[in-house]
């Protein structure tokens, strides 16, 4: 009887080693896809980053692009208006000076 219960618990003993070394290998097996996809996204990440990125950049590009070309026309159209507003003035004031040399007042 006692060799009997101690067979048992010897084949008991077995039987949870076998479970225990199928679970650790199933676990093995779980653990190494777990890495391989965590490893897969972790690369889809980092290149749709570097698109995104990309694209930010891009449309910045573009923006300052716009915004430069904007604001060049308003300074060219200030120019402009400064030219005409000011080049009479400097042919009123050209033959007022040259008038006062004339009459001798300057």
């Amino acid at each position: 009887m006692i060799e009997e219960v101690l067979k048992r618990v010897s084949s008991s003993e077995e039987t949870a080693k076998r479970i225990k070394d199928e679970s650790d290998e199933k676990a093995r097996v779980i653990m190494a896809e777990a890495d391989k996809n965590a490893a897969g996204v972790k690369e889809n990440g980092v290149s749709d980053a570097r698109v995104k990125r990309l694209a930010q950049v891009n449309a910045a590009k573009m923006n300052v692009a716009a915004h430069f070309e904007n604001e060049r026309k308003v300074y060219l159209a200030e120019a402009e208006k400064f030219k005409a507003e000011k080049s009479g003035k400097a042919e009123e004031i050209a033959e007022e000076l040259f008038g006062r040399i004339k009459d001798g007042d300057c």
